[in-house]
């Protein structure tokens, strides 16, 4: 399971281990990514025991219907399939319905509704939870509740631009939701359903648009007075980064870490950091680069939660001491980091397969290298995985083989990498599989 929040462009998005639509590393992971909103794992694990305080202590029997929401959100959307998790979610679950149900709460009794749908597609019962989802929407409709439909269409939206891609469906949920927050005298919801229909965007590829959105959306949330900026922020600055403007990247990145500590909202701050990393690597900062880098590894460590944005920091450090000729070094640091906290996702194993790879290349043991670079892309293909690193793992591989003059092997993968969803590469990288391929080329004589 991954969180879903507005996505964090370091990171994947969540349910990125099916999701056609992701575009970035620890882009989304962003949550990414994400920017992220109140709609998934937007809390840590200091969070978490401060929720728990507040749920032993609490005396209203209302007021702790949101806290089991809260905690409830926060073991669906740990990274894994753990069914341990999920038990634990849908405690806290069942208890918020039996309060809801109790207090005759209609909005929460179909928000806890809403919540256990999306425990059971996390558990794996995808088939019926596109008409578990549409019958709440009925519900919703029938009882009047258009908050509660709101943020069913909002959950709804999400579960399909992760799991079953439909544009259309996915954009009219977030439209009808924007629509629904409006009605109720709800800005903040609203908004962030217009961020919801950027984002989608953005993952489409239609950049500018994307782009236009988010602007519309940074001045409307000044206009009501909304201080969490930093979510937008980090969309804008990887949509420049995109597009090649590294200083519009980096002045957004800026103002996103300088939003998150004014408002002392920090669930986030791991991501944001390696976003802002990935700026530096792009400007060729790498002493700021490594910065930013080892500042996320350490907030998700401390985390102790296996994360995809996590591993995707640790290659980079990895990737700066081969840079340094210190491959075992390197090796040796990732190999612990894993015994530390093990992967449990096909997207964990295919990035720290690829940063395994880059070691034992320095190290020069290079079927090693060859069996973990192309164990790396079999996960990423195995679910569709084309975001930015999984296009990476192609230009990798097509560097690898020219680097060993196997030029047949190496045209192959650069062209796939060049051709694979380019409009969502940064500029940058598809510049150097260009020039790759133009060694190819030369060494064949063409």
């Amino acid at each position: 399971m991954q969180a879903y929040v507005t996505p964090c462009i370091g990171q994947p998005p969540i349910g990125l281990a099916t999701s056609r639509y992701s575009w970035q590393t620890v882009l989304l992971f962003t949550l990414i990514l994400h920017a992220l909103t109140a709609d998934g794992q937007n809390i840590n694990r200091q969070q978490v025991r401060r929720l728990l305080a507040d749920l032993s202590v609490s005396q209203s029997t209302e007021k702790r219907i949101p806290i089991l929401l809260e905690l409830g959100k926060f073991h669906i959307y740990k990274p894994g399939e753990s069914k341990v998790d999920l038990d634990s979610a849908r405690l806290y679950l069942y208890q918020a319905k039996k309060l809801s149900d109790s207090l005759h709460l209609l909005t929460r009794q179909h928000e806890t509704a809403c919540l256990l749908i999306v425990a059971d597609l996390e558990g794996g019962n995808t088939s019926a939870g596109r008409n578990k989802f549409s019958q709440l929407v009925v519900e919703c409709l029938r009882t009047g509740d258009q908050e509660g439909e709101a943020i069913t269409r909002h959950r709804f939206g999400i579960w399909q631009r992760n799991f079953a891609p439909d544009s259309a469906s996915i954009l009219t949920n977030f439209h009808r939701a924007a629509t629904l927050y409006r009605a109720i005298k709800k800005p903040q919801q609203e908004i962030q359903m217009l961020q919801e229909i950027a984002i989608t965007h953005f993952y489409e590829g239609h950049i500018l648009l994307a782009e236009s959105e988010l602007h519309t959306v940074l001045a409307r949330y000044k206009a009501i007075r909304y201080d969490k900026l930093h979510y937008t922020y980090n969309l804008l600055s990887a949509i420049a980064r995109v597009k090649g403007d590294l200083k519009e990247g980096l002045r957004y990145g800026l103002l996103c870490i300088e939003s998150m500590r004014k408002t002392a909202d920090t669930a986030s701050a791991a991501a944001f950091y390696g976003d802002l990393a990935e700026i530096y690597d792009v400007a060729g900062d790498q002493r700021q680069r490594i910065e930013w880098y080892k500042k996320s590894l350490a907030v998700w460590r401390r985390e102790r939660l296996p994360n995809y944005a996590l591993f995707n920091a640790a290659g980079c450090i990895a990737k700066d001491l081969i840079a340094q000729h210190k491959p075992q070094q390197a090796l040796t640091f990732l190999q612990k980091l894993v015994a530390e906290i093990p992967t449990n996702t096909l997207i964990q194993k295919a990035c720290v397969a690829q940063n395994l790879a880059y070691c034992y290349k320095s190290l020069k043991n290079y079927p090693v290298a060859e069996r973990y670079y192309l164990d790396a892309l079999a996960r990423y293909e195995k679910n569709n995985l084309d975001f930015e690193k999984s296009l990476q793992v192609r230009q990798d591989i097509g560097t690898f083989y020219l680097e060993q003059k196997k030029y047949d092997e190496a045209r192959y993968f650069l062209i796939k990498a060049l051709t694979k969803l380019p409009q969502k590469e940064a500029l940058s990288t598809l510049r150097d599989i260009k020039l790759m391929l133009f060694k190819v080329d030369s060494a064949q004589g063409m």
